[in-house]
């Protein structure tokens, strides 16, 4: 009743001290209302009962009071000896508890600490591993974007000056073949219509004066041959002869013709 707050003047209960029904009781007290019991009551049954009682509560109150009763020399032997067992029951339920405590206490520490120590480590453990898969893969895509994007750049670099470098030669090359081409036609087609045309002239002057030529002195020498006298062929016979020859541009030949005739006419 005390656990429930309730105030009750009544130390302990007893049901049928005198052993009148035939039949067994067992009660439910505190620990309080059998030391009471096993203090105040005189009946030694009711000292073996609360004795009995109190092998479930392994409390130091309890062990206190079968300890006295061990010791008052007044009791009744058999209540001494009940007592005694008692009392190594209870302690040994209370070293039980105690060591079952301390021993859970310390296991349970152990175990966090062991549990706590495993998990830091696994987590650490995890967390580096994981740390240092991202930072590599991170410096490794890293390193190969920036790897790959510097040789793109040197291969993109290095083929523009190779490209334009060759089609820079090649297209020199080109032109200077194209443009020596042309000016080598160029060059020889007007030497070759030079050349050709000069020596046509000459061919050409050279031959009409030698034919001229040839033809004035067959002509002269006809003229001569049918002639009596040479002084008979006067000057004016020869200026018919130089008007067709200057309407042919043949001047040095007339000029030669005049020459022969003026020798022949001093003579």
């Amino acid at each position: 009743m005390r656990g429930r707050g309730i105030e009750v003047p009544i130390l302990c209960v007893r049901v049928d001290p005198d052993f009148q029904w035939i039949r067994k009781v067992n009660m439910e007290q505190a620990d309080t209302t059998w030391q009471c019991i096993l203090k105040y009551e005189r009946d030694a049954t009711a000292q073996v009962e609360s004795i009995l009682a109190l092998e479930n509560f392994p409390s130091s109150a309890s062990r206190d009071v079968l300890r006295d009763i061990i010791l008052n020399l007044q009791l009744f032997y058999r209540v001494r000896t009940q007592a005694g067992q008692s009392l190594a029951k209870v302690y040994v339920t209370w070293l039980v508890q105690v060591y079952v405590t301390w021993l859970v206490q310390v296991y349970v520490t152990w175990l966090v600490q062991v549990y706590v120590t495993w998990l830091v480590q696994v987590y650490v453990t995890w967390l580096v591993q994981v740390y240092i898969t991202w930072l590599v893969q991170v410096y490794v895509t890293w390193l190969v974007q920036v790897y790959v994007t510097w040789l793109v750049q040197v291969y993109i670099t290095w083929l523009v000056q190779v490209y334009v470098t060759w089609l820079v030669q090649v297209y020199v090359t080109w032109l200077v073949q194209v443009y020596i081409t042309w000016l080598v036609q160029v060059y020889v087609t007007w030497l070759v219509q030079v050349y050709v045309t000069w020596l046509v002239q000459v061919y050409v002057t050279w031959l009409v004066q030698v034919y001229v030529t040839w033809l004035v002195q067959v002509y002269v020498t006809w003229l001569f041959g049918t002639t009596s006298h040479p002084s008979i062929v006067r000057y004016s016979d020869f200026s018919d002869v130089a008007s067709y020859l200057i309407q042919k541009d043949l001047h040095t030949s007339i000029a030669a013709v005049k020459r022969r005739v003026l020798d022949d006419e001093c003579n």
